[in-house]
């Protein structure tokens, strides 16, 4: 059976790694591969960062904190998306945002010992 997995590599340590793991014959490069191949592999996280831009509009609407983006391209892939599309998004995200549910819990206090 074959097993088909995309790497990434984000930073020069990963890169040392990914390269050591093919110099050791752990993982075998059948081929090169570009972003538009993931974008065939994984539907769904085109269909996710195409909602990135109106989903944090959302959040600013709902008045929750927003991190500064930059170089995403996210008003590109917003653009992809129908009005009726980047509405949909922003209002269920400023939606979750006030009744509190899109947010990560609070880490739980670690009792080590």
């Amino acid at each position: 059976m074959t097993v088909f997995n995309g790497i990434i590599v984000r930073t020069k340590r990963g890169l040392e790694l990914y390269d050591a793991a093919v110099a050791a014959g752990a993982l075998t490069i059948e081929r090169a591969v570009t972003f538009g191949d993931f974008d065939r592999f994984q539907p769904h996280q085109v269909r996710k960062r195409r909602a990135v831009w109106a989903r944090l509009k959302g959040r600013e609407v709902a008045g929750k904190p927003v991190p500064l983006v930059t170089d995403l391209g996210m008003d590109e892939c917003a653009r992809q998306n129908s009005p009726r599309e980047n509405l949909a998004e922003c209002r269920g995200a400023r939606d979750r945002a006030k009744r509190g549910g899109s947010g990560e819990p609070r880490p739980a206090q670690r009792s080590d010992g």
